[in-house]
């Protein structure tokens, strides 16, 4: 931070199976390449929420694909993240060119506040003379007017934070065959077939189906999965019990005789709904694959009606 002394810096925590962090990024990109060439330096600090994202390869993975071009810090040991005391995925905090912090921003939205305090900085700086106009909405579900209800908070599935509503509970590193509770909970996954729950995720083991069950609100609704198989693992994902329509299906899934379907491969967040009205809803993935490892399910709770 010294040697950004005379420059403004825009540092920016996230992690790249966070859904609140990936509905910031392009906004972030935007800035980077807006305002780099009057003196905005845009840093982004990975603190990584799961152990795969401890990985320079994984990390690298993704910012090739979200096109990210400002550099990005690994920050693994949470060296940087502790300094600026930080406790929120995503978070961004704006440094004057004295290095003093004079703006931040935990999750989402606030855009156009954050563009006007990059801007009122560049201009203290003596960075800017004419500035363009603050960017408009990336997003319909960002635009003034759109309605955001309270969603599902995050679901964890690995012992350390998560429980099933299944009343065999979970046995710390050891497969158990799990029956359907039947009923399902608001916000408690239920598991069918036979899973090993480690630390941070449950690992479907196989033979036979597997299934994860959810009664959950939101307007989009992800799920951070990984295949610990030697290949991808395929996932069947059901809405409300039937096959996903095609105006709420998440960008992952695919179509395919009648099915719904994504495919596992590398460790990250998997879109699977993106319904046009939040609402709540029984999510299930099946999956015949022994490998699967589930991990988190996460909700987007806005939409412009």
């Amino acid at each position: 931070m010294r040697d950004l002394r005379g420059r403004v810096a825009l540092i920016d925590f996230w992690d790249y199976s966070c859904v609140n962090c990936l509905r910031t990024i392009p906004y972030v990109k935007e800035w980077h390449e807006r305002y780099a060439y009057l003196g905005l330096v845009v840093i982004g600090v990975h603190a990584p929420e799961f152990e795969f994202a401890r990985s320079e390869s994984n990390v690298e993975s993704a910012v090739a694909e979200l096109g990210i071009e400002y550099p990005v810090v690994m920050d693994n040991d949470y060296a940087t993240w502790h300094a600026f005391t930080n406790r929120y995925w995503p978070a961004k905090y704006l440094v004057d060119a004295g290095g003093y912090i004079r703006y931040w921003h935990f999750g989402e939205g606030n855009y156009a506040d954050t563009e006007e305090a990059i801007q009122l900085l560049l201009g203290e700086a003596g960075l800017a003379e004419a500035l363009p106009p603050v960017m408009d909405p990336i997003r319909a579900s960002d635009e003034i007017g759109a309605v955001c209800e309270k969603p599902s908070p995050e679901i964890y599935m690995g012992h350390l934070r998560g429980k099933p509503g299944n009343p065999e509970g979970y046995h710390h590193g050891q497969g158990l065959d799990y029956n359907s509770p039947g009923s399902l909970q608001d916000d408690v996954p239920a598991l069918a077939g036979r899973w090993r729950p480690e630390a941070e995720f449950v690992v479907f083991e196989g033979p036979g189906e597997g299934r994860v069950s959810l009664s959950c609100a939101g307007a989009g609704i992800n799920a951070v999965l990984e295949s610990r198989a030697s290949g991808p693992c395929v996932v069947e994902a059901l809405k409300d019990g039937r096959p996903v329509p095609p105006e709420d299906r998440g960008e992952d899934l695919v179509e395919d005789l009648g099915r719904t379907w994504l495919r596992v491969s590398r460790p990250r967040m998997y879109r699977i709904l993106s319904n046009a009205r939040f609402g709540r809803h029984d999510v299930t993935l099946v999956t015949r694959d022994p490998g699967l490892a589930v991990y988190a399910w996460t909700f987007v709770s806005c939409v412009k009606e």
